[in-house]
């Protein structure tokens, strides 16, 4: 089979490029070799706690309770009845392996293997260490027994619990239950700093262990449902905790308890001096809503800049009256995200009165998938729409934009305007309350936007004329990076459509999908058509047909917040990776030249995804770039979708390698050319105005 060595892109594709301003295309490959993964020892950079977080969202949609790892893990059980110490070899092999980060045991039960186990991590793990380190269903003495190991020789980062046995009896109080272990034992620890619960805690939380627990980060899960007289004692103890940074309670109680529980906890946590995240669930909140809300919001003498509210449909309101209005006007807060959550028309105009007057927040997130009504959010784009602080507005779920779409517009439109990512998945979903030429005022704001990164328009209904109208704007906005058109009502012509425009535009990730148009609607009339949108925009490196739901996922990394996509499914339809889906289309879908053309289509997703943009400016490219090129062909790519494998090695590494390098040395060639033409038209000249022969 042939792979083709280079793809040489014609004159018209090539992106308008400066000679006087090399100083700025330098730095413009910088940043697109930004994402580079360098090579670096375990844990030397920091816990990436939404990482860790997304993960357990994997297991709790595609794993469950089964005895499944995902590719960075290390599986210890005692599934193997003849041979259980073969678990022991698998983690001693594992050691050394710097791509296993996490450590699961999953039902270890026999003592001899616990032990072997132990000796193991106290003779080969003392340079090493592991991002997470996971209990399902273990028995409480092999727990205590590995905790203290691990936390004594500062080996870990993060400890979590999954699949609690349910003969521990919730309600036991004890003095060395596991949390007394973890408190003991990290005296003097400065690795471990995250707690996770995926599911409920084999003791009754008691305060003064809370007290003593020094971790930054503590997360109850969700379906962790607490006893109504554990909530007094966890509020207690987390307002004493002078060492928390992030905090969620996403569970519940066994039962309501006046709708107090939630209250008791946002009181606890509203002047902590610590406390820069928090999450709650307020699924058992009382009639009046959670009291103390407004307090939390406006986080005054507190270190709290980002809150996250969680609930589900309920008669009445959350939020007690001025939560929003009163909250925000003065408040510090830099990230609002409200999710699964039902607003009432007050609510809604309670929180548009407070974006309206509140000037700290750069990123609001609401997500409402509660209730079959669609709520119509209005107000809350007109009260954004003069707003040049906001850099990330997600407005999704079961929601109507209705008239909003003229603030949108004039957000869009502003020069002065920060924002960098707009999803609004199923804004536009009620037909009946589009406004007429709703897409024309949309893309009449999007068009010459200098600012946005990312646009995600998925669950819309739009039609294959709706979306090329949209594409067909996205080459005046020179940083729009990632489009979502996934689960809209388009078809192949969509795609063909996209091929025929003139102009190459900057994406580099594009998602297109419908119950008409999916993964395995790939023909070979369609591989023809992949190749010519491919080989027109050098940047796109990641064209997805994903049908599931999307979810976006911030990532708070040293005082900033970024977005990206988080694809919850364990399965992945992309072209770039030969996987079983790919080799379904090559037996079955494709002919022998539709197979060929499948190969080029990912040798493009490859080369464009390395840097074939890069190259195709006729831009002298930097020595100094060269070593970042080469370690991202190597490393292979970061997957965009699932956020949480490490990357996967690219097919054509060997051949877009090549390709980069004899496409560089024929630009710099053909740019090198007419200097020296020149110097041979100068000496000619010379020689014509009476200059001495020289001898030959």
């Amino acid at each position: 089979m042939t792979v083709p060595r280079s793809v040489t892109p014609t004159k018209q594709h090539c992106q308008p490029h400066y000679h006087d301003q090399d100083q700025e295309a330098e730095q413009q490959q910088q940043r697109e070799l930004s994402s580079t993964p360098t090579s670096s020892p375990p844990c030397s950079k920091g816990l990436n706690e939404d990482e860790v977080l997304n993960r357990f969202k994997v297991i709790r949609h595609d794993i469950g309770d089964k005895v499944i790892s995902l590719s960075e893990d290390v599986l210890v059980t005692c599934d193997n009845w003849r041979d259980p110490k073969s678990n022991v070899l698998k983690l001693e092999q594992s050691i050394s392996d710097p791509k296993k980060k996490h450590l699961v045991f999953y039902d270890m039960w026999h003592d001899d293997i616990a032990i072997e186990i132990l000796h193991l991590l106290r003779r080969k793990s003392q340079n090493r260490c592991w991002t997470l380190i996971e209990f399902r269903g273990c028995q409480e003495r092999h727990i205590n027994a590995v905790l203290k190991t691990v936390l004594e020789m500062d080996i870990v980062q993060t400890i979590a619990f999954s699949l609690t046995n349910e003969k521990y009896d919730p309600m036991r109080r004890c003095t060395n239950s596991t949390l007394d272990v973890i408190a003991k034992s990290m005296q003097n620890n400065t690795r471990f700093e995250c707690l996770i619960f995926h599911s409920r805690p084999m003791h009754f939380i008691q305060s003064e262990t809370m007290k003593k627990l020094r971790v930054k980060r503590l997360h109850f899960l969700e379906n962790v449902y607490l006893h109504p007289n554990e909530i007094p004692e966890l509020a207690a103890g987390l307002k004493s905790n002078t060492s928390l940074e992030s905090f969620s309670f996403l569970g519940g109680v066994t039962h309501v308890s006046a709708g107090y529980d939630v209250s008791k906890i946002a009181y606890a946590l509203k002047a902590h001096p610590s406390l820069k995240r928090l999450s709650l669930c307020m699924k058992s909140s009382a009639e009046g809503g959670v009291s103390g809300l407004n307090e939390v919001v406006a986080c005054q003498d507190s270190a709290l800049k980002c809150l996250t509210l969680t609930g589900g449909f309920t008669i009445s309101s959350f939020f007690p009256k001025g939560t929003f209005s009163e909250g925000l006007r003065d408040s510090s807060l830099r990230h609002l995200y409200l999710r699964e959550v039902f607003l009432f028309p007050q609510d809604v105009e309670d929180l548009a009165a407070g974006l309206r007057v509140n000037g700290s927040l750069e990123s609001f997130s609401m997500k409402l998938d509660s209730s079959d009504t669609a709520v119509n959010i209005a107000p809350i784009a007109f009260a954004l729409q003069d707003n040049h602080r906001i850099q990330r507005l997600s407005l999704a779920g079961k929601c109507s934009l209705g008239e909003g779409v003229y603030g949108i517009a004039k957000l869009l439109s502003s020069e002065n305007s920060m924002l960098k990512d707009l999803h609004m998945p199923g804004a536009f979903l009620d037909k009946s309350s589009r406004v007429p030429g709703y897409l024309q005022v949309l893309t009449d704001g999007l068009r010459g936007n200098q600012k946005l990164e990312s646009l995600d328009l998925s669950v819309n209904g739009l039609s294959d004329a709706e979306v090329v109208m949209i594409y067909s704007q996205l080459w005046t906005c020179p940083k729009l990076d990632n489009l979502d058109l996934g689960m809209n009502e388009v078809s192949y012509r969509a795609i063909e459509a996209f091929s025929m425009q003139k102009n190459p535009n900057q994406l580099s990730v594009l998602r297109i999908s419908s119950p008409k148009f999916s993964f395995f609607h790939i023909n070979n009339k369609l591989c023809q058509t992949l190749l010519k949108l491919l080989s027109l925009n050098p940047r796109l490196g990641d064209v997805n047909f994903n049908m599931g739901p999307i979810e976006w996922h911030q990532t708070y990394h040293n005082g900033k917040m970024q977005w990206h996509h988080f694809f919850p499914a364990y399965r992945v339809y992309a072209l770039h990776s030969s996987n079983k889906r790919v080799e379904y289309l090559k037996n079955k879908e494709l002919d022998n030249e539709g197979k060929r053309d499948l190969e080029r289509i990912q040798f493009l997703l490859d080369y464009n995804w390395a840097g074939r943009n890069l190259i195709s400016h006729h831009i002298k490219l930097p020595v100094s770039l060269w070593p970042k090129i080469l370690a991202r062909v190597s490393k292979g790519r970061t997957c965009f979708w699932t956020g949480r494998e490490q990357g996967s090695q690219l097919e054509f590494a060997h051949d877009v390698t090549y390709s980069l390098v004899r496409e560089h040395l024929v630009n710099f060639l053909k740019s090198d050319s007419p200097v020296r033409a020149t110097k041979r038209t100068q000496k000619d000249t010379s020689f014509q105005l009476g200059a001495k022969k020289q001898k030959l």
